[in-house]
């Protein structure tokens, strides 16, 4: 185990792991790889175990080319490539002369890798609440009841209330900001609109999605897709708060919205989208509209939507 320049082992382990997890982010660049691995080096860890350990996880981790990974490296470390482009682990000569070893990552059969955050490494913080106890930012709440129960319109007045910085019906004030919004089910010239602006929302602050074009065609939005092109449009407008989508089940592409692991793999995402554009994202589900049972006892049977991803969750009776 590298130790910390201060020689303390317990040091050590910690930048380790830091590094480990830095250079996992799904989010991570080239460049913050590279240059996290140069602060590591420069805080007395070995060069070789760095490089070794930086490129195996840029190659199975984000699926980089291991040579532009270390010719990467090595015009930030000064020291020449490896020539055979490939990470060899982490039994290098250097590692066995100086009886050093890094902390070897949990692998399944198949290959992949299970990464850990050790508590004591997170900086815990609070939750960003838009509205106290209901609505957070960076999160995804999911709002469900039986069909002609007035969700959409309960999304509609939450977003109406933040595009003018209005009062909760509870108590406290909705933090200013742009909401934007995927309808389904409504028109937007004959319900959304009017219903904002009987809310008395500021309608400037409030953008619909029209359709998406690929390759001159129209297609609906496809959250396993399109998420990207969602969050761009949140930073060109730079203040959004709040992103309605209504129904959620209606923009999951082909995924059974009966299977588990089918929607989760959905949600997931979009929890990560919110978390990322440090947005709040409220979904709004209902069952079947011939369900024989009511909504709250289909959802509850439904593990698919009340255990899938990290969100709230909210029933309108």
């Amino acid at each position: 185990m590298p130790k910390h320049p201060t020689g303390s082992f317990e040091a050590g382990f910690s930048i380790w792991s830091k590094m480990f997890r830095q250079c996992s982010d799904s989010r991570a660049t080239l460049n913050v790889i590279v240059n996290e691995a140069a602060d590591f080096v420069a805080r007395g860890c070995s060069k070789q175990l760095v490089v070794d350990e930086v490129t195996e996880r840029a190659v199975i981790g984000h699926g980089m080319d291991a040579d532009v990974v270390q010719t990467a490296l090595a015009e930030a470390l000064e020291r020449p490539p490896r020539s055979n482009g490939k990470a060899n682990g982490r039994h290098t000569p250097e590692a066995k002369a100086s009886g050093q070893t890094i902390p070897k990552a949990a692998r399944s059969e198949a290959g992949s890798e299970l990464q850990f955050d050790r508590l004591s490494d997170i900086e815990p913080e609070a939750i960003a609440w838009i509205w106290p106890g209901r609505i957070a930012r960076r999160k995804l709440t999911l709002l469900a009841g039986d069909p002609g129960m007035g969700k959409s319109q309960i999304g509609i007045d939450i977003g109406a209330r933040i595009t003018k910085a209005g009062n909760w019906p509870d108590s406290g004030v909705a933090p200013a900001g742009s909401v934007i919004v995927l309808s389904a089910e409504d028109s937007t010239a004959d319900t959304v609109r009017p219903r904002f602006e009987v809310a008395g929302a500021n309608l400037d602050r409030v953008q619909v999605l029209r359709a998406v074009i690929e390759k001159g065609k129209r297609r609906t939005f496809n959250l396993q897709k399109d998420l990207a092109a969602l969050g761009n449009k949140v930073t060109e407008v730079g203040d959004v708060t709040f992103v309605i989508i209504d129904p959620i089940t209606a923009y999951m592409g082909k995924v059974d919205g009966h299977q588990t692991t089918d929607v989760r793999s959905v949600l997931e995402p979009v929890a990560d989208f919110a978390d990322k554009s440090n947005v709040a994202v409220l979904g709004i589900t209902h069952p079947p509209k011939n369900a024989p049972v009511k909504a709250i006892k289909c959802f509850y049977r439904e593990p698919r939507l009340r255990r899938s991803g990290s969100h709230r969750v909210h029933r309108n009776r």
